[in-house]
């Protein structure tokens, strides 16, 4: 069996080299029960957890860099790591970051339920690398940069998907895992 997505051999449930399940996953997954979105608290829960796991690493990262190469430099730096962190650990075959496996949540596309692309996972990350690249380097756009955060961090209270800015802008959910 090759995987629909990259084209590699699969022996399991998921592709070895993407992550992707399998068809013969997706059918059993179809048949049984819909999955459950994840609920605001539980979005919120795996934010703070992620947030607090990357804090000292974040901080060493951008202090480090600032030091050595400037503030920019250190700025780039971070949010270079950042972008690793949440672009890996949504494209790997389990599809959670540490906050999401706390949460019991999971990101999945939004139209085959499946775990997220790399560039999915990338575009998820991207309006937040931008809002922090802007921020440092405009301190103007403080005011309405501080609005979209706010408004994608509420949308979920009503949305239907209960999507944030950035699952609409990636094209993915948030699932409860059982």
């Amino acid at each position: 069996m090759y995987c629909t997505h990259c084209g590699s051999q699969v022996d399991g449930a998921h592709c070895s080299v993407c992550g992707q399940a399998t068809s013969a996953t997706l059918a059993r997954e179809k048949a049984g029960q819909p999955k459950v979105l994840a609920g605001w608290w539980h979005r919120v829960g795996a934010t703070i957890i992620d947030n607090i796991v990357l804090l000292i690493p974040s901080t060493l990262i951008e202090v480090g860099a600032t030091a050595f190469a400037g503030k920019y430099l250190g700025a780039i730096a971070l949010l270079l790591f950042q972008g690793m962190y949440f672009t890996q650990m949504l494209s790997t075959k389990e599809g959670q970051t540490i906050g999401n496996r706390v949460a019991k949540t999971r990101v999945v596309d939004v139209l085959t339920g499946v775990l997220p692309t790399r560039q999915q996972a990338f575009r998820r990350w991207l309006p937040f690398a931008l809002i922090q690249a802007l921020g440092i380097v405009a301190t103007f756009a403080l005011i309405p940069l501080s609005l979209f955060i706010v408004v994608d961090y509420f949308l979920p209270l009503f949305d239907k998907q209960k999507q944030t800015l950035h699952d609409k802008f990636a094209g993915t959910l948030v699932q409860l895992v059982d």
